[in-house]
């Protein structure tokens, strides 16, 4: 009998490497106890999707000759938040017909409502596109009958949900964030060449016992397409100034990963200092507002409280990390903060990734 299949992928937080990792330099991510959950469940009805963030009421779709789902009746800015779910489907269907297994009719339900913040649904840019792919395209393997439970299924998994979820954001990111919802835990993540077979290197690493971090909503969400768009733009424009400071990028990105993974706390705090001040300099240059001027003052009031600080991820707003080497700092750091009226957000690092669970039909 087809199972229903529960599935959850954590979301992710870079701690060092925005931009430069676009560039092949090693980047820190961690996942986060925030999830995407998937539920896939027989249907007598054919294909069915409820995704409250995505319409209210339950979607009916099928599937066309080349296997994409078609929904009928539907305006242009719900089609635009189906994009995620239709391409991830798209490839889910493509493999398992490669593979000669049928995706029976099934009743799928996204949530990713954990990625929000509050009554106001402010998306706390936490990766919930990667995770809901991961999640996604997990779940529907093993609703068709594909185990994820060993290495390799998990590396083809990785694979699949970096093609797809480049294609939907257009070729725009570097796939930490499906690294980190594949996996789990905190992982050196690298870009390798296009032309070779494993497209990324990846290491898990451990955090040296005496670093501390504090995660801050900065108050406002950010758009990451928007803000590499505007860089890659400038770097089309200026290519010789983008290559040098890239150059720089990319040897702290180096250098503060082999001080993680020697436990080196205090000069990894250091390369975090240095690389918040490149990435004010890549927004100068791009005009790209990384460095806004809330990250500026967060900045100022972590530094104020002994500690060091650099927004993830794409910056002008999302998140920001504060970090030290001392315990004492780091609540000092938060009295700092929640002071000022912003929020430490109570994010832990998850150290499983995706995960599934599966109830045999009878």
């Amino acid at each position: 009998m087809v199972p229903t299949v529960t599935s959850r992928a954590p979301g992710k937080i870079i701690f060092l490497g925005e931009y430069a990792v676009l560039k092949g330099a090693p980047a820190i991510v961690a996942a986060m106890n925030r999830f995407a959950t998937v539920r896939v469940s027989p249907s007598q009805q054919g294909f069915s999707l409820y995704s409250p963030l995505i319409h209210p009421e339950k979607l009916t779709f099928s599937l066309d000759d080349n296997k994409q789902p078609q929904f009928l009746s539907l305006p242009p800015e719900v089609l635009t938040k189906l994009l995620f779910f239709s391409t991830t489907f798209e490839f889910a269907v493509r493999e398992l017909s490669r593979r000669q297994l049928p995706l029976h009719p099934a009743e799928i339900e996204l949530d990713t409502s954990d990625f929000y913040l509050g009554k106001d649904d402010l998306k706390l840019g936490l990766g919930s596109s990667a995770a809901l792919t991961v999640a996604l395209l997990a779940a529907l393997y093993e609703y068709a009958g594909i185990s994820l439970r060993d290495e390799e299924a998990r590396l083809h998994l990785l694979q699949m949900a970096l093609d797809a979820h480049r294609v939907a954001q257009k070729k725009i990111g570097s796939g930490v964030d499906i690294a980190a919802s594949t996996f789990g835990g905190v992982l050196e993540f690298q870009r390798m060449e296009e032309t070779l077979t494993q497209p990324v290197y990846l290491e898990e690493v451990e955090l040296p016992p005496n670093l501390y971090y504090l995660f801050v909503w900065s108050g406002t969400p950010a758009s990451t397409s928007r803000l590499v768009k505007q860089v890659e733009e400038w770097e089309t424009l200026h290519p010789k100034q983008a290559q040098e400071l890239y150059r720089k990028m990319i040897d702290l990105c180096k250098t503060g990963c082999e001080a993680i993974k020697i436990g080196d706390t205090n000069q990894f705090l250091e390369i975090v200092d240095s690389y918040y001040h490149y990435l004010h300099e890549l927004g100068k240059q791009s005009g790209a507002p990384i460095v806004s001027p809330v990250h500026q003052h967060l900045a100022d009031l972590v530094k104020e409280a002994g500690g060091f600080y650099k927004p993830s991820g794409a910056g002008e707003g999302d998140l920001g990390i504060a970090f030290t080497n001392s315990p004492e700092t780091a609540e000092n750091i938060k009295r700092h903060l929640t002071s000022a009226g912003f929020t430490v957000l109570p994010l832990e690092i998850e150290k499983d990734g995706v995960q599934c669970q599966i109830k045999e039909g009878h």
